[in-house]
């Protein structure tokens, strides 16, 4: 008999000869290269954040998730999304979301895209007054738009 038959590392009550993460850690153990140790996952870009926990795993700048849907490798730094505008959205993503992807404030309203809760709008995020607050939440709050000393 297979003493690793009945053995269960992580304790989820699935063998470890059944179980796809011995150590429950979030990685596989085919790409886990210790997989019975739930404490010791891989730091591709060395930022004290194992992958399992890290959004960046190469500390690009560009979220792993932001990677995948891109089609670039969230391990290499060196393999980054197109972001012709440079406002932190890739291309892929601006053109799923309706933006401009060689325009960094497709709306105009002085927020990038990004950072802006409704890109397309050129009402909403629109700070009139430069006082960092937008012109909807100073209008819900009974202050003046554009009048930086009314908050």
């Amino acid at each position: 008999l297979d003493p690793n038959y009945q053995t269960d590392t992580d304790g989820d009550g699935i063998p470890n000869k059944t179980d796809p993460d011995d150590d429950n850690d979030g990685l596989l153990d085919g790409e886990d290269p210790y997989p019975l140790d739930p404490t010791n996952q891989p730091d591709t870009d060395g930022d004290g954040l194992n992958n399992g926990i890290d959004p960046d795993d190469d500390n690009d700048g560009f979220s792993d998730e932001q990677e995948q849907g891109a089609g670039t490798d969230p391990l290499d730094p060196n393999s980054i999304p197109g972001d012709q505008d440079n406002d932190g959205l890739t291309d892929v993503e601006e053109v799923i979301i309706g933006t401009d992807p060689s325009n960094p404030d497709t709306d105009g309203d002085g927020v990038s895209d990004k950072n802006d809760s409704e890109p397309l709008n050129p009402s909403v995020g629109l700070d009139s007054d430069g006082d960092g607050i937008t012109n909807i939440l100073e209008l819900e709050n009974s202050t003046y738009p554009g009048d930086s000393t009314s908050k």
